[in-house]
């Protein structure tokens, strides 16, 4: 099992921690092809090396982006257990990161939710067509034009964005959802040759 969790990794932390856990997993699992095991095979050829912990302490510690702030890792199966962290929880204290610690999704959530949605949809619970107001009345502020639930999925929606950048963001959940939807709707042709996309979901 690998578990991975963090505000923000650059993308040669993650190419490590991914091919880290690619192959750990592919160790660890016996060949899709192999109807049978092999007569010759023996307890000590399925036995797993020890995980590479200055492998996976470099994975996690390559916090050089300047966004990236924490990072946490838990492997865990035939090679061993193995659980580290990296960086801060709170900027403000610098306090550590502690294995019971939360951190903010962010856009991960966009796959969670656009995929339960499609389910709902093909379920027929669910109309793609519909404007979200019929769906979460009051979401909106009125006056609001109408904002189709298949907008929302592909970005379309005109909603604002909110133009703090990462490294600045200080609000609670709280604060940000107070001002979420201050900003008029941004609809219309792009500056290129194709729709306006908003990165709200």
């Amino acid at each position: 099992m690998i578990v991975m969790t963090s505000t923000f990794l650059s993308r040669r932390a993650l190419v490590g921690a991914a091919l880290t856990a690619t192959l750990l997993t592919a160790a660890a699992t016996p060949a899709a092809t192999a109807a049978t095991p092999s007569p010759a095979a023996s307890p000590a050829s399925t036995t797993l090396p020890p995980l590479d912990t200055a492998a996976l302490r470099a994975a996690i510690s390559d916090l050089d982006h300047p966004q990236a702030t924490a990072a946490r890792l838990l492997v865990s199966g035939k090679a061993g257990h193995w659980y580290g962290t990296a960086g801060v929880a709170d900027r403000r204290t610098h306090a550590p990161v502690r294995r019971d610690d939360t951190f903010r999704a962010g856009s991960i959530t966009k796959v969670f939710v656009a995929t339960a949605v499609l389910q709902l949809s093909a379920e027929g619970r669910l109309d793609l067509d519909k404007p979200v107001q019929d769906y979460l009345p009051g979401l909106l502020p009125e006056g609001y034009a109408p904002i189709k639930v298949s907008q929302l999925l592909d970005h379309t929606s005109g909603l604002p964005d909110e133009h703090i950048p990462d490294s600045q963001r200080t609000d609670t959940p709280e604060q940000i959802l107070e001002h979420r939807y201050d900003g008029p709707l941004q609809r219309g042709p792009s500056d290129g040759n194709g729709q306006r996309r908003a990165p709200v979901g």
